[in-house]
């Protein structure tokens, strides 16, 4: 638990809802103040998607950053029943070795990332294979 591992009060509420925004939030539009920053937002939809690190959904930002609205686009074919995951590492690190993957999703987010290409298997192998060539 988040308030335990930092030696914080966890009945404070701001501790809670603080907690609560940047396990959940995520990069928002260019902010409107500084075109060169981004805004975080808390969007409810997109904070409901799982990671993946061979997404089949990303996020991006339609519109004005005070009007914007978050666009989920697919990224390959999605079969009903299929579960829509976006990835939660920065693009840099996608074809990094599944243990730097791993370690950095368990420092930012408190898990260590098994999706299908972390967790052991063959396409755990041709992902490693195809990040290979690109290196």
């Amino acid at each position: 638990d988040c308030a335990s591992l930092f030696g914080v009060d966890a009945s404070s509420q701001s501790v809670l809802l603080s907690a609560k925004f940047w396990s959940n939030a995520v990069p928002g539009p260019p902010s409107a103040s500084d075109p060169r920053e981004d805004d975080t937002v808390l969007c409810l939809t997109v904070a409901r998607f799982n990671s993946s690190c061979k997404p089949n959904a990303i996020y991006t930002w339609h519109g004005s950053a005070k009007a914007g609205e978050v666009c989920v686009v697919a990224t390959t074919d999605i079969s009903p029943g299929d579960e829509i995951c976006v990835c939660y590492l920065p693009t840099d690190l996608m074809c990094d070795p599944v243990e730097e993957r791993q370690a950095w999703t368990k420092e930012t987010f408190g898990f260590a990332c098994q999706c299908q290409v972390c967790s052991p298997g063959p396409e755990a192998l041709a992902f490693e294979e195809h990040c290979s060539e690109r290196r």
